[in-house]
């Protein structure tokens, strides 16, 4: 036993050092026109007890968010939260209720992402990338109504995903909300990825929560820095503290615990040395209704 501590003391750290090595990069520089428009489809109900280990108990309404980031090379989406067919794809089979009985929602397909953009004057054909940070239904479920964009996708993640519906359910995937979408892959194997090649877009692989999980660092036109973390981690508290998710959470929900803690904590050392850059967690209620329309 005390052997396989230090092997898994080992990986932890391991992963760890990967990590901190890929969040010291400095990008080459603010880009003309690069802004970010934090945008949310909906809710999920759930209790504060899941996202912070040894919180209290106390129910909160999660954002599903995505975001819409102009570039002068294109619009790009970062995820894509629940799409227009995802209340019908919930009823095509009964494994899909059973998991959304744990997890009640709050969303109206008129408020998923593709309506949104066409809200801003953006035509859904423009969208140029829609960066993943993980297959998970509430961040890929828009894949499908954006059939021109590139889908970004670590290629861990996708081949973590494209497995039999039985085992890509139990791994948070809804396969319907992925049909057509591996003709349009962008599959990444790096631990960072620029995306234009100028600095602006810089893909972080930031796994635990799933394999092939991956956050976006954007720097706007201001020189300003934005982390977009997906759900590395959930809420500021996760990388301030630093705080892990609950034992459940950690243990039952993401796929490797270790990993998940050396991304937390390689988030909390970004934040510690960029005071000044905004992070956005994956689903902080807190942090969200404070978020301004745009970040420039």
């Amino acid at each position: 036993m005390a052997m396989r501590r230090q092997s898994r003391f080992a990986l932890s750290a391991a992963v760890l050092s990967g990590l901190l090595s890929v969040f010291a990069f400095r990008p080459l520089g603010a880009v003309e026109g690069v802004a970010v428009q934090p945008k949310n489809v909906g809710f999920f109900l759930s209790d504060r007890k899941y996202m912070v280990a040894g919180a209290p108990s106390e129910k909160v309404r999660l954002p599903i968010p995505f975001y819409v980031i102009r570039h002068p090379q294109g619009v790009v989406l970062f995820d894509s939260g629940l799409g227009t067919e995802f209340p019908a794809q919930l009823n095509g089979w009964w494994l899909h209720r059973l998991f959304q009985w744990t997890l009640p929602y709050e969303f109206d397909p008129a408020n998923a992402a593709v309506a949104q953009v066409k809200a801003m004057g953006v035509d859904p054909k423009d969208v140029k990338f829609i960066v993943v940070s993980h297959l998970h239904y509430d961040h890929a479920g828009g894949l499908r109504d954006f059939p021109a964009a590139k889908a970004v996708v670590s290629r861990r993640e996708w081949e973590n995903a494209d497995v039999g519906r039985w085992k890509a359910r139990f791994r948070g995937v809804m396969s319907e909300t992925l049909a057509g979408v591996k003709e349009r892959l962008l599959l990444v194997d790096d631990d960072r990825y620029d995306l234009f090649g100028d600095g602006a877009l810089v893909l972080w692989s930031t796994p635990g929560h799933t394999p092939g999980h991956q956050s976006l660092l954007v720097t706007t036109e201001s020189g300003r820095r934005v982390l977009l973390t997906g759900d590395a981690v959930w809420v500021e508290e996760n990388y301030r503290k630093p705080a892990p998710k609950s034992w459940i959470i950690a243990h039952l929900e993401e796929s490797d615990a270790d990993q998940a803690w050396a991304s937390t904590l390689a988030i909390h050392r970004f934040a510690e040395e960029n005071p000044e850059a905004l992070i956005i967690p994956g689903h902080d209620p807190a942090l969200w209704k404070e978020l301004p329309a745009e970040i420039r």
